[in-house]
């Protein structure tokens, strides 16, 4: 009944102005949706080609992204083209890409599976799956041309968007302010999003009061209201099968109920067929918006003949207006930081490194947001570009992440075994920027490693690191290719090094270290007693990583070169044969060099290198470098395709390798890999002399794999099956989650 009486009035309204040539006002009311809210944009295409044009918009969650970008002169192709080039899964996470990560970290990164913020000694529980710090830079980006227009009047068109107080439940309507802040307040899904801070009010998606903003356009003044409706209905009983849809079910009632009545105050209403999609098909943008352009020719004849009787001709006047839409490079002028803390002001300040006065293009100001993220001293950062006389004022805010968190993961591996990873991380701890790292290895081979980092935040940074660490894992040895024995190695270490970035993606460090490695006993180990080795000496690491991911890299390089030198120490064998090796004045070099060559969207090529020599006055099993596969936090394990784990110990190899690999589904792929080996074993000092002594051994092998692996939510997983040549022998391996 109350539409009909809308209509009477809109008629009526018609019917009085009339005469004073004043057209009725035509409001656009988008539904939010997730994906499904991409439809809007085919509705708005079809409309604008039918001359049919808003005066205003409102939109909710999907569609308060559509009816703000739409609002501040953005045109419907424009947005097609924005919808169907986005990554979306990847905005919907918090993770960076390893390049945004400062290159004294990359190494320590991707470990852990959960984080938990630590505030007044317990643990704080996320709000949401999601803190939304991309999608608020990405915002940020898109409106880049209103940071300057806070009221929402003054747009090209009038717009408001619908958000809900997590408090009490009302409705909260965005009519100025960032409009940045505003689309992220009303798409923030409650549990998914972190709910947003702004104005001293918790703010989620407005679909929780109003998902379809009509009432909210006739409040602006308008005459004539279509209501686009993309929402998914409640469940049918024989829908209604689990745990999870009885919750939504349950949680959806109010919206329904709300959704029903702004239906029926509408004077129009478009509802696209969108049956087979769900709120996460952002993969099939082109259809949704096609769902939304097939609806909307549908709706044409009854919306042409209800606008015709409100005396609306068409083509309505087109508002289109550049709003400085077309700009996405800016001429910064000033810079300034804004927090309620000082440090974070100062760090901010530190960490910010370009010259003022420059040209900032949106890409290159997302990346420096990325950055600052990245470095894990920020909640929030966020950025507004101010115009002035001569250009813009970029204004950095940004909240202080807290000063400690809890971290873990879990792990599996064939060699490894099964194990959890418990870490505490603090920082500004003694010194601004300073890092303090414990991580707990608990399982069968557990660990305890500590690092404490301080530097400078400048480039090139300079600085100091200690680590100390307790490192259990397993030993094996081989005789002519055939398992002999097994043990567990103790890795006791201690270093002190300077460190400096020398760029984004160089890094050095140099330092001293002090160590005991002991060979131990297994309950079925063949040994009675313990080998163990202990030296002091120097060491200089230079390392290269531009890798885009630790896993399945698809872009970069990672190249390493250590050289050790050892000054004091000695090897005891309390074995059969008895007797202490003096290890003064002995060297270890190893290199790796691993590259990505991107074939095409879905096929790489990874070219892969390693290669390594001990000097030492005598061989020992405790000694020497070990071939078949790598372990984290240990220098002298390298991986060699065709051999098991720890099955070749040798005093010098080098090692090369192709590997081609091609993406099966989003993040799953299969690789097959060749490598060729060269590999040596001195008793005596492999460089000059070493070939005159007649204790000097060397062979080739050859090895190919098939690699089957992906990317899941809970870390990498990781099949390969491998073939020797030689040998012709398979071997298998298996990891499941980040390794540590």
């Amino acid at each position: 009944m109350r539409k009909y009486l809308s209509i009477l009035f809109s008629l009526f309204f018609a019917i009085l102005t009339f005469g004073q040539n004043t057209p009725p006002k035509l409001g656009f009311a988008l539904s939010g949706g997730g994906a499904k809210g991409l439809a809007h944009i085919g509705v708005l295409k079809v409309l604008e080609e039918n001359g049919i044009y808003p005066d205003l918009v409102t939109g909710t969650s999907m569609g308060s992204i559509v009816g703000g970008l739409y609002t501040i002169g953005y045109s419907p192709e424009e947005l097609r083209e924005f919808a169907t080039s986005l990554d979306w899964n990847d905005y919907f996470n918090d993770t960076y890409p390893r390049a945004f990560l400062p290159v004294e970290e990359k190494a320590r990164a991707d470990r852990y599976q959960l984080t938990f913020a630590i505030q007044d000694g317990k643990l704080k529980l996320p709000r949401g799956l999601i803190q939304g710090k991309k999608i608020q830079t990405l915002l940020a980006g898109l409106t880049a041309s209103a940071h300057g227009t806070p009221d929402f009047d003054n747009f090209c068109l009038p717009f408001r968007c619908v958000a809900t107080n997590l408090e009490n439940g009302e409705a909260v309507v965005f009519s100025s302010g960032p409009l940045r802040r505003a689309i992220r307040a009303s798409m923030s899904i409650p549990s998914a999003f972190e709910p947003v801070e702004y104005e001293e009010r918790l703010l989620v998606d407005g679909l929780v009061v109003r998902n379809l903003p009509v009432q909210d356009a006739f409040d602006m003044g308008a005459d004539f209201v279509l209501g686009v409706d993309v929402g998914s209905p409640l469940y049918e009983r024989d829908e209604i099968t689990s745990v999870l849809t009885v919750l939504d079910q349950t949680s959806s009632f109010g919206s329904a109920s709300s959704t029903m009545k702004q239906r029926e105050l509408a004077d129009y209403l478009i509802m696209p067929d969108l049956e087979g999609f769900s709120t996460l098909s952002y993969d099939k943008a082109d259809s949704l918006i096609l769902r939304g352009e097939e609806a909307a020719r549908k709706a044409l004849p009854g919306l042409l003949a209800q606008l015709d009787s409100l005396g609306v001709e068409l083509p309505m006047p087109s508002w289109r207006c550049e709003h400085n839409l077309q700009r996405d490079s800016f001429m910064v002028t000033e810079v300034a930081f804004k927090s309620d803390e000082a440090m974070t002001r100062r760090t901010l300040n530190q960490l910010f490194h370009a010259h003022i006065p420059r040209v900032f293009t949106l890409e290159q100001l997302s990346d420096e947001i990325s950055r600052l993220y990245a470095s894990g001293f920020f909640k929030l950062v966020d950025y507004e570009l101010q115009p002035v006389a001569d250009g813009y004022r970029l204004v950095f805010s940004a909240s202080a992440a807290p000063a400690w968190y809890f971290r873990t993961g879990v792990n599996y591996d064939t060699d490894y075994k099964a194990g959890l990873l418990l870490n505490l991380t603090g920082r500004n701890l003694g010194f601004r920027g300073a890092i303090l790292s414990t991580d707990v290895r608990v399982s069968e081979n557990p660990a305890l490693l500590l690092d404490y980092l301080v530097y400078t935040r400048s480039s090139p940074s300079i600085g100091l690191k200690w680590h100390g660490g307790i490192n259990f894992f397993p030993g094996k040895k081989y005789e002519e290719w055939r398992l002999v024995d097994e043990f567990s190695f103790h890795h006791f270490s201690s270093r002190l090094s300077f460190i400096s970035g020398i760029s984004r993606t160089w890094s050095m460090e140099a330092g001293l270290f002090a160590e005991r490695l002991s060979q131990n006993l297994k309950f079925f180990s063949r040994q009675n007693d313990e080998s163990y080795s202990e030296q002091v000496g120097m060491f200089l690491k230079l390392s290269r990583d531009t890798y885009d991911r630790t896993y399945f890299p698809t872009d970069g390089s990672l190249t390493t070169l250590r050289a050790q030198w050892t000054f004091g120490g000695r090897i005891t064998e309390n074995d059969e044969t008895g007797g202490t090796i003096p290890l003064a004045d002995n060297i270890m070099i190893t290199a790796r060099l691993h590259k990505v060559f991107p074939l095409g969207k879905n096929w790489w090529l990874s070219w892969l290198n390693g290669a390594g020599a001990v000097n030492y006055r005598q061989q020992a099993f405790l000694n020497q470098l070990y071939l078949g596969r790598e372990l984290p936090n240990e220098e002298q394990f390298f991986e060699i395709i065709g051999l098991r784990f720890m099955e070749l110990p040798v005093t010098a190899f080098a090692s090369t390798g192709l590997q081609l690999r091609t993406r099966l589904t989003r993040s799953t792929f299969i690789g097959l890999t060749y490598n060729t080996l060269w590999y040596a074993s001195s008793e005596g000092r492999f460089f000059p002399g070493a070939l005159d002594s007649g204790n000097y051994l060397s062979d080739w092998t050859n090895g190919v794999g098939l690699e089957l692996g992906g990317l899941t939510p809970f870390g990498p997983l990781r099949f390969t099956t491998e073939y020797n040549l030689e040998l012709g022998r398979f071997n298998f391996s298996m990891t499941a989650g980040y390794r540590f």
